[in-house]
């Protein structure tokens, strides 16, 4: 057999050229594997000689198997003559049986892109240190009041605000003609909610029970109902009730009742405590996200299209699946954003391609500085999985993709570690 390969940017063409011997010697195998599956009359099961079994069903009917044979010899001599070979799918093929008996295999398949690394130490990166102040704290505690309100019939007088929850009256048309589900009575919404479209909360602010309005509107462009798409809008509301929220007082009784302490000064000093550990931990990923990416920056890389789109496969899958524990899928959450879900699709490519980008070029830093996870590091991350998941660390072991998930995520943290080691934030 000879081959011949070139790697591109972002792909390898191969040549497998097999003589007639080669080929024939593929056909007798295939012949002894499988010959026994064929029935031939005259012939006892299996014992029916290749050529009878060949006029009966056909010349071509071990091609296909031997051919599958002969390649596999071919791809992996391939693979082992070529060790920075590293396809990323299945090769497609095309072969041809030339008149003296051999075979003849082109192919080409999807590699990773080949690139060189750019700086990766020695770089200095812009810090977050996000801080905790009073406000932050007091908005904390005011979001907690707000839990804890109650909804009250507003006097009369009130005029709506925001959180307000209003019952109206509406009944919407489109150049003086009404369109189907676009009337309703008793409807409660809460202002400020976004339940509905573009701006018509926000022009209910300041409305009285009693008080009549035109609300003027423009549905999506890519809204659901395509007869309504892009179409401005007229409703005609009338309010008939409103309920606000009234707060509890902020004092040591809010405290006790909210919290594990007695006094709202050391409840405050808590929630401060909370706050800072959190942002803090949020500062530290954010410093390790600007880092990688910086360092991600420095290397420009050519993402195959068949990639990015197998990334956005599995982020499409991820999303619809999330979306199904809430008892929605894709479909419908497109529906009901007013959009489709090739457009969410599409809002999604940038980010396929920054992971492909930034996961290509960590991996080739990894294995330039020999980052791997050490036997022992990896026997304390099973351990340590099997004491968080209450499973035994034998069970563990038996789940290959989630060991492998494990180990890997190993290696991005060292490979973070090293990067902050090797650069300065400032």
């Amino acid at each position: 057999m000879e081959h011949k390969f070139t790697q591109n940017k972002t792909d390898a063409t191969f040549e497998l050229v097999f003589t007639a011997s080669e080929y024939e010697e593929a056909m007798e195998s295939t012949f002894k594997k499988e010959g026994g599956k064929y029935r031939v009359h005259g012939f006892r099961a299996g014992k029916a000689p290749r050529k009878m079994i060949e006029k009966n069903y056909g010349e071509g009917v071990f091609i296909e198997a031997a051919i599958d044979q002969l390649f596999k010899q071919g791809y992996n001599t391939i693979l082992d003559a070529n060790p920075e070979f590293e396809p990323i799918a299945p090769p497609a093929i095309d072969f041809d049986l030339p008149k003296e008996g051999g075979v003849t295999m082109k192919g080409t398949v999807e590699t990773i892109p080949q690139f060189k690394l750019g700086k990766y130490t020695g770089l200095e990166v812009a810090s977050a240190d996000i801080k905790i102040t009073d406000k932050q704290v007091n908005e904390f505690l005011e979001e907690a009041r707000i839990k804890r309100g109650r909804q009250v019939d507003a006097p009369t007088s009130h005029k709506i605000v925001n959180g307000d929850m209003v019952t109206l009256d509406f009944k919407g048309s489109i150049d003086g003609v009404e369109f189907a589900g676009g009337t309703a009575e008793d409807y409660e919404l809460e202002i400020g909610s976004k339940s509905f479209i573009d701006t018509f909360e926000d022009q209910l602010v300041g409305l009285c029970v009693g008080d009549t309005k035109d609300v003027k509107v423009s549905f999506p462009k890519e809204y659901h109902a395509a007869e309504l798409a892009g179409k401005p809008a007229n409703f005609a509301i009338k309010i008939k009730k409103i309920k606000q929220t009234e707060l509890p007082k902020l004092d040591d009784a809010f405290a006790k009742d909210t919290s594990e302490f007695e006094t709202l000064a050391d409840y405050k000093k808590d929630i401060k405590e909370k706050l800072t550990t959190s942002a803090e931990a949020e500062s530290k990923q954010l410093n390790e996200d600007a880092l990688i990416a910086e360092v991600v920056k420095q290397t420009p890389v050519e993402i195959p299209e068949k990639m990015v789109e197998r990334q956005l496969d599995m982020m499409m899958n991820n999303i619809n699946h999330r979306l199904s524990m809430q008892g929605f899928n894709l479909e419908l959450f497109a529906q009901m954003q007013g959009t489709t879900v090739d457009a969410i699709r599409e809002q999604h490519k940038e980010s396929a391609i920054n992971t492909i980008k930034t996961r290509l070029v960590l991996d080739e830093i990894a294995k330039k500085e020999k980052i791997v996870p050490m036997p022992e590091e990896i026997e304390d991350i099973i351990m340590q999985a099997a004491q968080k998941s209450g499973r035994k660390d034998k069970e563990i072991r038996k789940d290959v993709d989630y060991v492998n998930m494990l180990v890997t995520n190993k290696k991005y943290d060292m490979i973070t570690e090293f990067l902050k080691s090797k650069n300065s934030m400032k």
